[in-house]
């Protein structure tokens, strides 16, 4: 259920020049901080990442 609403929340954002750009700075903020999340659990072999959905 959660990740249906937030398709039906960003599908909504997108129609919107507005909600465009806060679509594009969330993704750039995403990708950074899942960068530097994989920098530091690269350093700890013993835990393992698994993707969440």
């Amino acid at each position: 259920m959660k990740r249906f609403l937030k398709a039906v929340l960003l599908r909504r954002l997108a129609r919107t020049p507005i909600g465009a750009v806060f679509l594009a700075v969330g993704w750039v903020l995403g990708r950074r901080r899942r960068r530097r999340g994989q920098r530091h659990h690269s350093s700890h072999k013993s835990h393992t990442t698994r993707r969440r959905r």
